[in-house]
């Protein structure tokens, strides 16, 4: 009892060293509701021994190539409890914009706590959200929003993963990174540094996935802050950034924390858990987290198969005892859902652990096959399977022949130039198998092509890493 006590002091003097200090994150997401009006939400999260939520928020809306500079100012709707004695804060306000154009949308609010251990003075910095939309009252564009909430609290040597997991409802691009967070005017914070971590598990943004990890080795209030980058066409249309504060504690009383029971989940060439799904093959993935305390679970997922509005997976939880949780994510994509892109999927499993929540987050990429070819009963070809794929320049392609064939391999660009041919020869009939391992592309989306006797038979998407 004294130790569960003691680390309930602990976290409570971490929160309340400086009372004048409350804010712990947070962001600013444009929706489009028709033409140039939009909706503008800015969530964020307080700490709840700090000091009160000021009753309203400003937002500076500017267009810096017309010199436009306005502002709107809307009330919260009341606080939302959250976990770890954290307070989540909506403040909703429409704005009907004057113009096509690229607006900046942000927030301050002063000060960051003076406990924060990876800034060079952080009693006198201001907390600075920022969101860039571009606007096309013809067409439609909203900001990128997180499907994850943030996360404060993670355990001393115990590995963090977390994904805050960026979504574009219009289906743009997206690139995320790690930042500097921003203060006062939007300048970045001083003397800001990556929070400290075990020199074997560095405080690292995976992107590909979005997944963060981490592995502390020093208690304390650690800053971190996120950058998505939207493109369409390949040109940067908007950006949103996320703030969050991670408390860092050492619970002696918490011996093992929740994992995740996924050893059989295949894995791609760049070590993501990654999975090949077929059009209008049912795909049904059990997931099992556990903790060897036996402390209460719960385990959720996120992400875009579970947001589309026409066919969406569905997630059900099947069983949650002490210890142990696991539950079903189910989906059975339609052709029209086949892509390059991977869909990103993040399982995140918490743990009550005496007054705290941990958590941990496991994130899967799937693949929906955009395999073009049939099999040719008159070449007697059987198409089988390319693989790893996404990989990182190795790969292997099956496939059958009831005949010996002309069969020619080629890889092609997204735009149709052949780039390379891995194979142009008889082969016999039969199981055939063809290896690749060095063809020095450069990282992106390929096609591998399959003609037999001169006919076309399949093409592959690619994914070289």
């Amino acid at each position: 009892m004294k130790k569960i006590l003691f680390l309930s002091g602990l976290l409570f003097l971490l929160v309340s060293q400086v009372t004048a200090s409350h804010l712990m994150g947070g962001q600013i997401t444009a929706r489009q509701i028709s033409g140039l009006t939009y909706e503008i939400t800015l969530t964020a999260y307080r700490d709840t021994v700090g000091i009160p939520m000021n009753p309203t928020a400003t937002l500076r809306i500017q267009d810096f190539t017309t010199g436009y500079d306005s502002s709107i100012t809307s009330n919260h709707n009341g606080a939302s409890v959250y976990i770890n004695r954290v307070e989540v804060y909506s403040y909703v306000d429409t704005i009907d914009l004057p113009a096509n154009a690229q607006y900046t949308i942000s927030w301050e609010d002063c000060c960051r706590n003076a406990a924060i251990l990876n800034m060079s003075t952080p009693a006198g910095e201001s907390m600075h959200f920022m969101t860039e939309v571009t606007v096309d009252g013809a067409g439609f564009n909203s900001t990128p929003v997180f499907l994850n909430a943030p996360v404060f609290l993670a355990q001393k040597y115990s590995l963090f993963q977390y994904n805050p997991l960026p979504f574009d409802a219009d289906g743009d691009s997206l690139a995320w990174l790690l930042e500097t967070p921003l203060g006062g005017g939007g300048d970045t914070v001083a003397g800001y540094t990556l929070p400290h971590a075990d020199p074997l598990n560095p405080f690292t943004l995976n992107s590909l996935t979005g997944e963060l990890t981490w592995m502390p080795d020093s208690n304390g209030f650690w800053e971190a802050s996120f950058r998505v980058e939207e493109y369409r066409g390949g040109v940067k249309i908007g950006e949103i950034r996320r703030d969050m504060q991670i408390i860092v504690v050492d619970d002696t009383t918490n011996w093992h924390n929740i994992v995740f029971n996924n050893g059989s989940w295949p894995v791609n060439g760049q070590g993501n858990f990654a999975m090949i799904l077929n059009p209008n093959v049912p795909f049904n993935l059990t997931v099992t987290a556990s903790d060897m305390d036996n402390d209460p679970l719960n385990l959720t997922a996120q992400g875009e198969p579970l947001m589309l509005a026409n066919n969406p997976a569905v997630w059900t939880l099947q069983n949650n005892v002490p210890g142990s949780i696991t539950g079903v994510f189910s989906w059975t994509p339609t052709i029209s859902q086949a892509r390059l892109a991977s869909y990103t999927v993040a399982f995140h499993g918490t743990e009550l652990h005496n007054l705290n929540t941990f958590s941990n987050d496991q994130t899967l990429l799937l693949n929906v096959s955009t395999f073009t070819g049939i099999n040719n009963p008159e070449n007697g070809f059987t198409a089988g399977n390319l693989f790893p794929n996404p990989n990182s320049g190795y790969w292997m392609l099956s496939f059958e022949l009831k005949h010996s064939s002309q069969v020619t391999v080629d890889v092609v660009d997204l735009i149709g130039k052949k780039v390379a041919t891995i194979l142009d020869q008889q082969m016999p009939m039969g199981n055939n198998l063809v290896k690749n391992s060095n063809l020095n592309l450069s990282s992106g989306y390929y096609f591998v092509q399959v003609n037999v006797n001169g006919q076309k038979a399949v093409s592959y998407p690619m994914v070289i890493e």
